[in-house]
């Protein structure tokens, strides 16, 4: 009698990445803002938005806000140049409704800046609420050149902010958040001399494409 053979044949899944879906994107490469994307405010007497060169500016409190709102889980990748100004700043700003907040708009924020207003090379990656009571915030000190591009990535879960900057593989700055105020993204610079900001005046934030996927 021939034995019989048994064969146990196992089936492994493979994991495919799925491509991002893309919600909203711009590489700025017209002579003007996109108004059927953006709303841009020029808040202060100084406050300015340009478009050039392949890249918007924002200026002294300018911002831009991204008309379409992003519910769920969202990725927010891009390149950012600082100018003009060491001790400028310059957001981007997530869960927003893109209102004014005194010089600033609530949400959760990705705060880019060479230098603080002491004169001292530290924290110049920040993650942190604006609006909140109870503030959360994270930092890290690297420096920013002034007039060097930038790479970021920004993945928010809705509970957890991740930074990955400068082309980093694991993530660069975490925070865990659930605040929210809106569903936007805001770009803007911190304000200058016409709402008596004089040290950061004329600083000058620069988006060189941005990319909002789900």
């Amino acid at each position: 009698m021939r034995a019989k053979t048994s064969f146990s044949v196992a089936f492994f899944a493979l994991a495919v990445p799925i491509a991002a879906q893309v919600l909203f994107t711009d590489a700025f490469n017209s002579s003007a803002v996109d108004t059927s994307k953006w709303s841009d405010v020029t808040p202060f007497s100084d406050s300015f938005v340009s478009q050039t060169g392949g890249y918007v500016q924002v200026e002294d409190g300018g911002r831009i806000t991204t008309l379409p709102s992003f519910t769920g889980a969202i990725e927010i990748t891009g390149r950012i140049q600082l100018s003009n100004n060491t001790k400028n700043n310059s957001k981007i700003v997530f869960r927003t409704d893109g209102a004014q907040y005194f010089s600033e708009v609530k949400g959760v924020v990705i705060q880019f800046s060479p230098q603080l207003d002491n004169g001292s090379f530290a924290n110049q990656l920040g993650i942190f609420t604006i609006g909140e009571a109870a503030q959360t915030s994270t930092s890290l000190t690297t420096p920013i050149n002034l007039d060097a591009w930038y790479e970021f990535r920004i993945v928010d879960t809705g509970t957890t902010v991740e930074l990955y900057w400068n082309g980093a593989i694991i993530p660069t700055l975490v925070l865990a958040t659930s605040y929210r105020v809106g569903s936007k993204v805001s770009f803007y610079s911190r304000e200058g001399s016409g709402n008596g900001s004089s040290i950061s005046n004329d600083g000058r934030g620069r988006l060189d494409f941005i990319t909002v996927s789900a």
